[in-house]
């Protein structure tokens, strides 16, 4: 692809192919998915949320599931966890605000046309993972639930749709896939509030066994707990050095200023940096943390202060700051790069 280096382009290569190998996915429905992928990723509005930013995020999971060290973390289900990373960005319109739905029915959509490892309700684990990243927010059980009526949807467009699974424990303990299975009982606690986000418990019982209310719990810690790694993994860019995350910032303006204007973005991306540094944390797993958390903090700071100077400007010669905060609340509402208020 132009304007990639093919370093880059054979590294997502070779992640796909592991990816699809690892969930039963074959040629042609794999070449389709591929091209699907990575020409939407390679649009040129896209300067932050490109094949670059996906690399990204596919290189902190990687690292952080399979890096060397006493700090690695697991997944429950890490096919669908990097599944989730691969088509969290997949639709990006910065003028839309649906990004994030679509993004998870397109995957649906196009994940349910083979007959591999990805039930119905693996699938409605992915979605819901994807539909995290609307509000960077840990998801509720009732997010999973109202997962299930994107991916009927999405998967009805599909044909032949994928068999069901056998119940939510197919979407968190295994479901075909050994790696997700071998998962649950190993993996360590990844945020610091188990009542937030607790570690993923063993394999529970089939579900006769086992009442509701305890069902519905041990779902909720396991889409917690991949959720938290893939929020981390996407908000990364937040963390690094002043330069990098400059160049993020740039891009981030790119993407939004040229639909809103200066006055219009500056204040609205101003309110997306504050809901950010309002948040008590904004890393959920130690890894994210311990890596992030202060540049992060230090670096969104310094840009809301030259940004509202910015904005400050702009308005005084401009004029018109009743229009501005109109577009600031639609820059807010679009994302700004997702940190949307509550």
């Amino acid at each position: 692809m132009a304007g990639y280096e093919p370093a880059l382009l054979e590294r997502l290569r070779e992640k796909f192919a592991s990816l699809t190998k690892a969930t039963g996915l074959t040629a042609p429905r794999s070449i389709e998915i591929w091209d699907r992928l990575i020409t939407l990723y390679s649009e040129p509005h896209r300067h932050y949320h490109s094949l670059a930013h996906l690399d990204a995020v596919l290189a902190w999971l990687s690292d952080a599931l399979h890096g060397a060290g006493p700090a690695s973390l697991t997944a429950c289900d890490e096919p669908v966890l990097f599944w989730s990373a691969w088509f969290h960005d997949a639709i990006y319109e910065p003028q839309q605000h649906d990004n994030e739905r679509r993004s998870a029915e397109l995957a649906v959509e196009l994940l349910s046309r083979h007959a591999g490892d990805l039930t119905t309700d693996r699938l409605r684990v992915l979605v819901t993972l994807i539909m995290a990243t609307t509000r960077h927010q840990l998801p509720e059980l009732h997010d999973f639930e109202l997962a299930a009526a994107s991916t009927a949807g999405a998967a009805a467009a599909a044909a032949p749709a994928a068999a069901a699974g056998d119940g939510a424990s197919a979407a968190c303990a295994g479901g075909g896939s050994a790696t997700a299975a071998a998962a649950f009982g190993a993996a360590a606690p990844i945020v610091a509030a188990p009542s937030q986000n607790p570690a993923p418990a063993t394999p529970r019982p089939q579900p006769e066994h086992v009442p509701l209310q305890q069902q519905d719990e041990a779902l909720l810690q396991r889409l917690r707990h991949d959720a938290a790694l893939l929020l981390d993994a996407d908000l990364s860019a937040l963390g690094g050095s002043p330069q990098a995350y400059a160049a993020y910032a740039a891009d981030i303006r790119a993407e939004y200023q040229p639909h809103y204007g200066a006055a219009a973005y500056a204040a609205g991306r101003c309110r997306v940096l504050r809901g950010f540094l309002q948040r008590p944390e904004l890393y959920f797993t130690s890894r994210g943390r311990s890596q992030h958390e202060a540049a992060a903090r230090a670096n969104l700071a310094a840009e809301l202060a030259e940004l509202e100077a910015v904005a400050r400007e702009v308005q005084a010669e401009e004029g018109g700051a009743e229009a501005a905060v109109v577009e600031a609340e639609a820059i807010a509402s679009s994302g700004g790069d997702n940190g949307r208020d509550e």
